[in-house]
């Protein structure tokens, strides 16, 4: 048994339903033709009705679609964004961390091998290095 849609099986009896019209004579059986003309027209109000719901259907699912997809897009943008600024406060923590201990490495070389960096030290390198006029 097949299974035939509204729209086939409206368009199946529109097709019969205009036959059976075109073989009742307009100018002998006015009043069956106006009836059999009125049936046909309701049919192809209901054919057009029809067609325009399929039509507001596939546009509501497009812009279901559409939105989706947007909502997507942004989410992986948000993430992407997230993900960079994650990225930067862990810089600036890690950065002067690393950086002082770096120079605490750097000191402690240096004063092994008998180069002042105490503070005494300093103050003597500064008054050498200080340009007078």
């Amino acid at each position: 048994m097949e299974t035939k849609s509204i729209k086939e099986m409206l368009v199946a009896e529109w097709v019969e339903e205009t036959e059976k019209l075109k073989c009742i004579g307009m100018s002998t059986e006015k009043e069956k033709y106006k009836l059999q003309a009125e049936r046909v027209a309701h049919l192809e109000k209901q054919l057009v009705d029809l067609e325009k719901t399929e039509l507001d259907v596939e546009e509501r699912a497009a812009g279901r679609d559409i939105e989706e997809q947007s909502k997507i897009r942004q989410a992986e943008s948000e993430e992407k964004t997230q993900k960079t600024r994650n990225k930067i406060e862990v810089a600036k923590i890690t950065v002067p961390v690393v950086a002082a201990f770096t120079m605490g490495l750097i000191s402690m070389v240096w004063e092994k091998t008998d180069t002042l960096t105490s503070t005494a030290g300093k103050n003597c390198l500064r008054e050498l290095i200080r340009f007078k006029p």
